[in-house]
């Protein structure tokens, strides 16, 4: 009888671990490295969505690739980045220059007004860098939260 016991204990004991050992959370996982962001990066795409109280109220896309509009971040050794957008139709482009780091999985913006813009990498190969970040905050009651996404591929 004890040996049943201590045999049944085991396989609990063993399933419980199993199931608890590990966790699909990687937040913090390394993604690429700061070398790798170094050069001129065209974006491709962009995604977001809008949450009010839990309730799906806005998508937006933006293809890059084959639109109208373009969006370039060239993230140079000194830690300074340009970031410029525009439209190819009307000629009118946003420039700035913005300090940035990058550790673990977090790409941060310092735009010099005492926040950082933090943004998680998803995937940063020699090729293709996508990023995403979610914000919310409530406001009279209201719970708003937003998702992005960006890709885009290294200018060769």
């Amino acid at each position: 009888m004890k040996k049943q016991f201590y045999l049944w204990a085991c396989c609990l004991l063993a399933a419980l671990l199993g199931f608890s050992s590990c966790s699909d959370d990687d937040e913090g996982a390394s993604v690429g490295s700061r070398e790798m962001l170094i050069g001129e990066w065209e974006a491709v795409s962009y995604y977001s969505e809008d949450w009010e109280n839990g309730e799906l109220v806005g998508e937006d896309t933006e293809d890059y690739a084959g639109g109208n509009g373009y969006f370039r971040l060239n993230f140079h050794e000194d830690g300074m980045c340009d970031w410029i957008e525009g439209y190819t139709s009307s000629g009118s482009e946003y420039t700035d220059r913005v300090d940035w780091t990058y550790s673990g999985n977090q790409l941060a913006y310092d735009w010099g007004d005492g926040e950082l813009e933090i943004w998680t990498v998803t995937l940063l190969t020699a090729t293709e860098l996508e990023y995403e970040v979610r914000y919310s905050e409530t406001d009279e009651g209201i719970r708003f939260e937003t998702y992005e996404k960006y890709v885009f591929k290294k200018k060769q």
